[in-house]
């Protein structure tokens, strides 16, 4: 073979069987030959017949599984197909080649040849499916476990394997599919101990250390941009004086904090755009305009209102920020029958007192009656000016007086009480469900976070985790009532309380029935012993109309 190849024998020539030098070898089981063969450049695959037979399709079936094992070294096409569609696997699974499967299955394209040959109708058929799985489960089970083994991503002991991949490469995708997620709204799943104990774990092992460093940045930009704007003279009082140092730290901390930590958290874009809104407008301090003392009021504002959003996560304080929403969400879906209220009102006291400075635009006049619904009527002043004074006159005293009358009875009693009868009911519920909405934001937090670092995540995942619930401390109830450690026991310990209580009213029911039962009975009771008196009377009445003797008779 050598001498012919050293002198220039064609290497691709076929023989009366149209079998390349590369084929008869493989037909032969000879395996050097084949790597000398290969070594040479001889073509495994007919590149323009693609229903050709390859050397890996004979070696697979004559069953040489080292001819295999090389030509797939070297490059072999493992999914291509014969002329009847068959793969190198199928070709090894029906001549009972056993090792040349296991060879095949040990190949990094192992999943192609696992794909059916057979293309079935759509519909009802006759046809039987015959899968490369099929027939692997029925010859070589053992094979088909493994197969199993390697599709699975956990080992046999329960740990992850080291190359396995998530089913998403979309973090968004598996924060949302996350089955802490999805049980959000079960307060029987949430607050079972197996789920208190990993959200235990997921926030002590990583989600306190990245929202807390978060907070504490946002606090530090928050309190060094107080001090800036509240130290910056108005424009009407301005005097020199050195601020370099603590402008800087503001400039510093204002570019910093949206990238620190660089997190990608899974927030509604409402909340992403005040966030932005309140760097941009701090950002503005940093320019000497004419508007940057109202840009300063209202960046103020809107920061200290995103550290309310941001405190909504905490495990203990988040619930009172969730009541006021809930609250202003109540708010928001009254505002039209509350606006159309205001604005009526003001309407008219323009239009009888817009000689008033506070009455003197339809604005001022919106304004002025949305603060006399908090009390500020001011009625004397209104009723009772001055008549000679021009601004202080009240003309058309009859109406302005029956207008002011419905005012005080729509708007301070009815409309006001009306408000805090759905604050009320908002609140109720919100405490009724405080549990689960505290355990539900705790765990949105964590997973918004792992979902954002996942590499981190990998460094702190650990197989199993032991906790010691009767272990308390002073330090672990104080770090508890912060929030720092959400301690299964604590939860377990409200959770129980909780039960207990629901089980001391169920039986005080119970005991309450069982006592009305009892007073029906002694009723019941009551009633037959008096008809059975009235009956013994009237059978004495007519044993002495008888002249029977009752008393001998009760002898017998």
């Amino acid at each position: 073979m050598k001498v012919l190849l050293d002198a220039g024998a064609d290497i691709e020539a076929r023989n009366s069987l149209e079998h390349t030098a590369l084929q008869c070898a493989v037909l032969a089981g000879h395996l050097g030959t084949v790597r000398q063969l290969l070594d040479k450049g001889a073509a495994m695959e007919n590149k323009d017949d693609k229903s050709d037979s390859t050397a890996l399709h004979l070696a697979s079936t004559l069953g040489h599984d080292a001819i295999v094992r090389l030509l797939l070294e070297r490059g072999a096409t493992v999914d291509r197909r014969d002329e009847h569609g068959r793969t190198a696997f199928d070709l090894a699974v029906e001549h009972d080649h056993r090792e040349v499967a296991y060879v095949l299955l040990e190949s990094e394209n192992w999943m192609s040849i696992m794909s059916p040959m057979d293309e079935l109708p759509i519909g009802r058929h006759s046809i039987a499916r015959d899968t490369p799985l099929r027939k692997l489960i029925r010859k070589y089970p053992e094979l088909a476990a493994k197969l199993l083994s390697t599709v699975s991503p956990y080992k046999a002991n329960g740990t992850l394997r080291q190359g396995a991949k998530a089913y998403s490469d979309d973090y968004d995708v598996v924060y949302k599919n996350h089955p802490l997620k999805m049980m959000a709204k079960c307060e029987v799943l949430l607050s079972h101990p197996l789920v208190l104990a990993l959200l235990k774990h997921k926030w002590n092992n990583l989600g306190r250390y990245v929202y807390y460093f978060a907070l504490a940045i946002y606090l530090l930009f928050l309190c060094a941009y107080t001090l800036y704007v509240t130290h910056t003279p108005a424009p009407f009082n301005v005097y020199d004086e050195d601020r370099g140092v603590l402008l800087d730290l503001t400039a510093i901390l204002v570019s910093g904090e949206p990238e620190c930590p660089r997190i990608k958290l899974t927030r509604p874009p409402w909340l992403i755009s005040c966030k932005w809104v309140v760097v941009s407008l701090a950002i503005a301090q940093l320019f000497k305009e004419n508007w940057q003392w109202l840009v300063a009021a209202v960046c103020a504002f809107l920061s200290w209102m995103n550290l309310l959003l941001l405190i909504r996560k905490l495990p203990r304080f988040g619930i009172y920020v969730v009541m006021f929403f809930d609250v202003l969400r109540t708010f928001s879906r009254f505002f039209i029958v509350f606006a159309l209220f205001v604005v009526a009102f003001s309407i008219a006291f323009f239009v009888m007192m817009q000689n008033r400075p506070e009455f003197s635009s339809v604005p001022s006049a919106v304004l002025k009656t949305t603060v006399m619904m908090i009390g500020e009527f001011e009625f004397t002043a209104i009723f009772h000016g001055d008549a000679e004074s021009h601004p202080e006159r009240l003309f058309g005293h009859a109406i302005a007086y029956l207008i002011f009358l419905f005012f005080c009875v729509i708007m301070t009693i009815l409309l006001m009480n009306l408000l805090v009868g759905l604050a009320v009911d908002d609140i109720k519920s919100v405490l009724e469900e405080a549990k689960l909405k505290r355990l539900s934001m705790q765990a949105d937090l964590v997973l918004q976070i792992e979902a954002s670092i996942p590499y981190i995540r990998k460094l702190t995942s650990r197989s199993s985790v032991r906790i010691y619930p009767n272990r308390t401390s002073f330090l672990k109830r104080l770090r508890n009532r912060f929030g720092f450690d959400s301690s299964t026991a604590v939860l377990m310990e409200e959770d129980w309380q909780s039960r207990e209580e629901e089980l001391l009213i169920e039986f005080r029911q119970v005991i309450k029935e069982q006592n009305d039962r009892i007073r029906h009975l002694q009723e019941n009771i009551d009633v037959i012993y008096a008809g059975q008196l009235h009956a013994e009377t009237m059978i004495r009445s007519i044993m002495e109309q008888l002249q029977i003797d009752f008393q001998q008779t009760d002898k017998i």
